[in-house]
Order: C-alpha cells, then structure tokens, then sequence
C-alpha cells in the first residue's frame, strides 16, 4: 500500500517537486526547532529568586530585593540611572543583566564607569547576599545623554 501512495505522490514532475520541498521546508522547521532547544538550555532560564546556602540552611532571596540592591548600589554612580534587572540561573551560577541609562560627559569614559559598577555590583551581591557561586554581571547601556 505505501509503495503505491508512493508511486502516487512523486507521479508527475509537480507532484514530485512539491513533495521534496514540503519535505525540506519541514526539516528546515525542525533543525529551527532543536537549534531554538539546545540554545534555550545553554543560556540558561530566567529566575525569579537567587538560593543562598548558608550554615544554617538556605535562605531565598527574590528578585525583587535583588534589584533593590542593585539600585542602592548603583545610586553611587551618579552618571548611571537603572532601568531595570534580570536575573538568569546558568550551570555556573547566576548572570545578572543590568539595564541603564547613561550620562556622558567628554571626560568620562563609559567603559571605565560600566566596569567600576561591575566590579560594585560583584563585591556588593556577595557581601550582602552572601552569594558563594560566582555572578556575572552585564552591564547594558540601553540610552546616551549629554550633559
């Protein structure tokens, strides 16, 4: 039976072109499919509480505290304004994306200053969360205004 639908699909020259492109164009859908998948486990999922293990048992901290800390971390730096915080759990630890809003002077370097609150943000996360996985954190200039 299915060597004589066969024969019945690829019949004629149209017949047979169509076939092989819907079957293309559903593994081109398919290898989409598996890249989107694989991506999506690599890059890890976006959380909604960070677990800091202590001696006395875990304490969960949520993303909410979590950007307030950052906001009072990043009220030292007077030429950054926060826009928001996002929190991703990876297999190495957490990744902390921080959006901002830039200040830029003809003297201040923006790399410097992203680097600084980076290096802020690294020491103040752990000191006060107590966080011992390691946490990357990216900074993103998301607007530029002149003063």
């Amino acid at each position: 039976m299915w060597k004589k639908c066969g024969e019945l699909i690829c019949a004629g020259d149209f017949n047979s072109g169509f076939f092989w492109g819907a079957v293309t164009l559903a593994g081109v859908f398919l290898l989409c499919w598996i890249a989107d998948l694989v991506i999506g486990l690599l890059r890890g999922r976006r959380c909604r509480s960070v677990v800091v293990a202590g001696t006395n048992g875990t304490l969960e901290v949520t993303a909410g505290a979590v950007a307030s800390i950052v906001g009072i971390l990043g009220a030292e730096f007077s030429s950054l304004s926060l826009r928001y915080t996002k929190i991703y759990r990876s297999r190495a630890g957490y990744r902390l994306a921080v959006g901002c809003a830039c200040l830029i002077a003809p003297t201040t370097s923006l790399a410097a200053v992203a680097e600084q609150f980076r290096a802020r943000l690294q020491t103040g996360l752990a000191d006060t969360l107590g966080i011992s996985e390691p946490v990357t954190v990216k900074v993103i200039c998301l607007a530029a205004k002149q003063q």
